[in-house]
């Protein structure tokens, strides 16, 4: 049962992921995880990193591993790399939006 529920949770989209996608999105530059949780203070920076690494892994942001703190950018290409999830992404940020 654990299983199912992680499996399932895999395919949410969250608000908080929202948030960060747009920071890294709209970013002109390299983006650390700190510098995006000062921009979206109501997302833990502990939730930011988890996500930065998951769209990296996804290949949709580039990550340079530096010291002390990895940094990020959004890909141009990455909606050509995994298209299906930037979609996913969009519809999710329009049904929040519509919440409010």
């Amino acid at each position: 049962m654990r299983k199912e529920l992680a499996r399932t949770s895999k395919n949410e989209v969250s608000l908080q992921e929202i948030k960060i996608w747009k920071v890294l999105k709209t970013s002109t530059s390299w983006t650390t995880n700190d510098d995006i949780a000062a921009a979206i203070p109501d997302v833990s920076p502990r939730t930011v990193r988890l996500h930065t690494k998951r769209l990296a892994a996804m290949g949709l942001v580039e990550e340079m591993r530096l010291f002390p703190a990895h940094a990020y950018r959004w890909l141009a290409e990455a909606e050509n790399k995994n298209r299906e999830y930037v979609q996913k992404l969009e519809s999710a940020a329009a049904v929040f939006a519509e919440c409010r």
